[in-house]
């Protein structure tokens, strides 16, 4: 379905947020800390899953699947004239699904006067080069600038931080017991490969259109490195709540340090790529 020339105009000039990554290192907590600045619009839906399930790995197309079972059971319970804000948006984010343009109309249909425009989908550091090339023509052809946002975290403590995360979820019994043998699921560990994400978002992007930022600096020392984060992006500086974690673990647990060991082993090229391009930017606390 085409967009009206109209409504297209509403995007024109405006800059898209994306929050391509990492899973587990303070997405969610950025995203909330985003939508809270009035010259931020916020999609209703942190994480629509609409770049990875067109343009990712074949298995993410899932997420397409998910979201039309959703919009099916809301639609049969609500009309859609009268449906709550979030159901509205389930429903057109299934459009999605069959109508690339609905992407564009979603956040045109919604934003007012912000200039920037969010969605965080920490699946999204699975695209390659050539699915954030396409992205970036889709998105520059209805006249918004783009600016990828990328957070690391130790890539020990976030593959950690993940399987606690399945573990809460009923998804696995313990965490712990798992780590080793999770070190060999490709699928698992792929949101952990920086190196990957990283040189396929500066290939499409540039790097300077790629905003860089470290989950432990974040929050030991936002005045400095959470400023620094959203005076690249152009917006103005709020203090943050750190004591606020979105997804955080009830109890966290650390692995052991022979699985620590493990994972350093796992990740070593992930932390040799980062070693090499950020240097003492690094965090000291990483495991390697």
């Amino acid at each position: 379905m085409r967009m009206s020339p109209k409504l297209l105009r509403r995007l024109e000039g405006k800059t898209m947020l994306i929050g391509a990554g990492a899973q587990k290192a303070g997405t969610s907590w950025l995203f909330q800390h985003l939508e809270r600045d009035p010259d931020v619009y916020a999609s209703p839906i942190k994480e629509l899953h609409f770049f990875d399930a067109w343009l990712g790995p074949r298995r993410l197309a899932v997420f397409d699947r998910r979201y039309g079972e959703k919009a099916a059971q809301m639609r049969q319970s609500l009309p859609r004239l009268i449906a709550p804000r979030m159901s509205r948006a389930v429903i057109e984010r299934a459009e999605m699904s069959e109508d690339r343009m609905a992407y564009l109309r979603y956040f045109a249909a919604r934003v007012r006067r912000e200039r920037f425009l969010i969605e965080f989908t920490p699946g999204y550091s699975l695209l390659d080069e050539q699915g954030w090339s396409r992205a970036r023509r889709f998105l520059e052809r209805a006249g918004l600038t783009v600016r990828p946002i990328f957070l690391m975290r130790d890539p020990v403590e976030r593959h950690f931080s993940a399987l606690r995360m399945q573990q809460r979820k009923g998804r696995i019994a313990d965490a712990g017991a798992a780590f080793r043998g999770s070190l060999e699921w490709p699928a698992y560990c792929a949101h952990g490969r920086y190196d990957k994400a990283l040189t396929a978002l500066w290939r499409a992007f540039g790097e300077d259109r790629v905003v860089v930022g470290f989950y432990e600096h974040v929050f030991a020392t936002p005045e400095r490195h959470l400023r620094a984060l959203t005076d690249t992006l152009g917006l103005a500086w709020r203090a943050p709540d750190i004591s606020e974690r979105i997804n955080a673990a009830d109890a966290p647990s650390t692995p052991s340090a022979a699985d620590i060991a493990a994972g350093v082993e796992a990740f070593q090229h992930v932390y040799e790529f980062v070693n090499a391009r950020f240097g003492s930017e690094k965090p000291a606390s990483w495991s390697a």
